[in-house]
């Protein structure tokens, strides 16, 4: 059956869930010169990570390590040319042969989605490679070769926290402080290492503030996508009940008692988010029920109760696509499953039922019981707790029902 408005909603949610994460073309299109423009499709091609990687902030990520590689190993190789035609008898070292074929590797990694374990092995292998130099003597000049010590700061940044940066930047200062008493033949003067200390510490604390203020836009970001993300499920949760009168203000009442449920239950943080969307699109699958199904003012035939036990699953066709709401989706999908397995659209069993399906479960059904519908009145409370109980261990999970039972113990 196709689902009514099924393409309206996905476009709708998508867009929403899409809207900060810009096509990594686009910025190709501005007006620019046509070998600039190139120069931007060259690199673009060059650093295009693997398309198993599909989170826009990590394709971000791997294109600046790649992109950071490739200017290393330019920079490298010009240094090394530079020393070729005007050190007399310059003799290539090993470290730099090895560093050499390091880029190459940690390059083709740093577009796969082994990525980070590139970043790591050039956070290792560079000041490795760098102090090799200095302790086998092959340095030109020491105080340039420890200022190249400032690329693993940037790799250091890509990737991890501002702990790492500042422990990292800390083990690289007192590695610099110490080498003229480890090494005095090689640096006999602490005022050598001077300046690259003072560039060390000054790259460090630049990269931890440019960090921290990264981490609060991102923070800022993230909170106001998210509270346009509710805003737009808690106006797809009305268009529900609108469209199912007889239901209205459902979605609105278990949602709060879920939740209620579910703290008590020990649930928190993003879990409790999740929960609550995931309440709030629950009948989400009956948009593609028909409405003379959906609306008959009496009992269902055994045909059209086949109809409605659909509605689950063009819940998880309405929203898998949407990444954003996967977590979520465990109720609109599993809400109707029973402990004892006899529920739909899987059969699941017991502990098999995620927890928070578990949870609505219970909820959703002394809603339903406590509210009129055209067939018939609500049920008084009590004779509602007389059916939950009735239905624990059979429909509903053990533990769940008795803890829901106490918090309505109290309100009652």
């Amino acid at each position: 059956m196709k689902m009514k408005n099924e393409l309206e909603l996905i476009a709708s949610l998508e867009k929403l869930g899409t809207k900060n994460n810009l096509d990594e073309n686009s910025w190709l299109e501005k007006k620019t010169t046509p070998i600039i423009n190139k120069m931007f499709q060259v690199g673009h091609k060059f650093t295009e990570p693997s398309n198993k990687i599909t989170d826009a902030s990590e394709r971000r990520n791997i294109r600046l390590l790649s992109l950071f590689l490739i200017i290393l190993f330019g920079i490298f190789f010009a240094l090394n040319l530079s020393y070729f035609i005007f050190v007399p008898h310059y003799i290539l070292p090993q470290a730099d042969v090895f560093g050499y074929a390091l880029m190459i590797i940690l390059y083709s990694i740093s577009r796969t989605e082994y990525a980070k374990l590139a970043s790591i092995l050039m956070i290792v292998m560079f000041p490795i490679n760098i102090y090799a130099n200095i302790l086998s003597g092959t340095s030109l000049s020491i105080a340039a070769t420890l200022n190249f010590l400032i690329p693993s700061y940037i790799l250091i940044s890509i990737w991890f926290s501002i702990v790492s940066i500042t422990i990292f930047g800390l083990l690289n200062a007192a590695f610099m402080l110490t080498l003229p008493y480890l090494v005095p033949e090689i640096v006999p003067k602490l005022s050598i290492i001077l300046g690259p200390l003072a560039v060390s510490v000054i790259v460090m604390v630049l990269l931890v503030v440019a960090k921290k203020h990264h981490n609060q836009i991102e923070i800022a970001r993230q909170l106001e996508l998210r509270s346009a993300y509710d805003a737009t499920l808690e106006g797809w949760s009305r268009v529900l009940e609108l469209r199912d009168e007889e239901t209205g203000g459902h979605s609105q009442r278990v949602t709060t008692l879920v939740l209620e449920l579910a703290q008590e239950l020990g649930i928190s943080g993003q879990d409790l988010d999740h929960i609550r969307r995931g309440a709030l699109l629950h009948d989400i699958g009956k948009m593609g029920v028909p409405d003379d199904v959906l609306h008959k003012p009496s009992s269902l035939t055994d045909d059209e109760f086949e109809i409605i036990k659909q509605h689950p699953g063009f819940a998880y066709e309405l929203l898998f696509p949407i990444s954003f709401l996967h977590k979520a989706l465990e109720i609109p999908y599993c809400h109707h499953e029973k402990w004892d397995g006899s529920g739909y659209p899987q059969g699941l069993k017991g502990e098999k039922i995620p927890i928070s399906a578990r949870i609505f479960a219970v909820v959703d059904v002394w809603d339903a019981l406590l509210s009129d519908r055209p067939y018939r009145n609500a049920w008084p409370k009590e004779k509602g707790v007389n059916y939950i109980i009735a239905d624990r261990g059979k429909h509903f999970d053990p533990h769940i029902t008795d803890t829901f039972l106490q918090i309505r113990e109290t309100t009652m």
